[in-house]
């Protein structure tokens, strides 16, 4: 998980980058939000959000390609927590031809205020099963 923060977003100063990945055993899902200036809607279609998905084996993958649809959502703010909800209609891009919906995900993650020392190991691991657990809620369908 990738976290950048240029200024303070809560206070709706600055530029915001949000970057966050997780897989299981099913496969991998991740969604980037660039630009963001305060809490809101952030379109798949306009380029202010991605979103992507790959299968265990990483031979089928979706999004990140034309005809992409849908948003991030960032519901509220704070110096020390962004949350949010993410779906839309990923395109195939690699290895199918059917399109992957993903419906209800949620997300609520942790940010360091300002720069310093590293997490310890044992809080990025909270942090990532938390993260995992998240995503492995959102539901994934894949449509042909």
């Amino acid at each position: 998980m990738e976290r950048r923060r240029d200024h303070d977003l809560a206070l709706g100063r600055g530029r915001l980058l949000v970057s966050c990945g997780a897989s299981n055993l099913a496969g991998a899902l991740g969604f980037a939000v660039t630009g963001a200036t305060a809490p809101g809607t952030y379109s798949i279609e306009s380029g202010a959000s991605t979103l992507n998905y790959a299968d265990a084996s990483r031979a089928r993958t979706w999004g990140g390609a034309p005809g992409d649809s849908g948003a991030i959502v960032i519901t509220s703010s704070s110096p020390s927590r962004i949350q949010g909800t993410f779906g839309g209609r990923l395109a195939a891009r690699l290895g199918t031809s059917a399109s992957m919906h993903i419906v209800g995900g949620t997300f609520d993650l942790g940010i360091q205020a300002t720069a310093g020392p590293a997490p310890d190991p044992a809080s990025l691991r909270r942090e990532a099963i938390a993260t995992a657990e998240t995503m492995r809620r959102a539901t994934l369908r894949s449509q042909p």
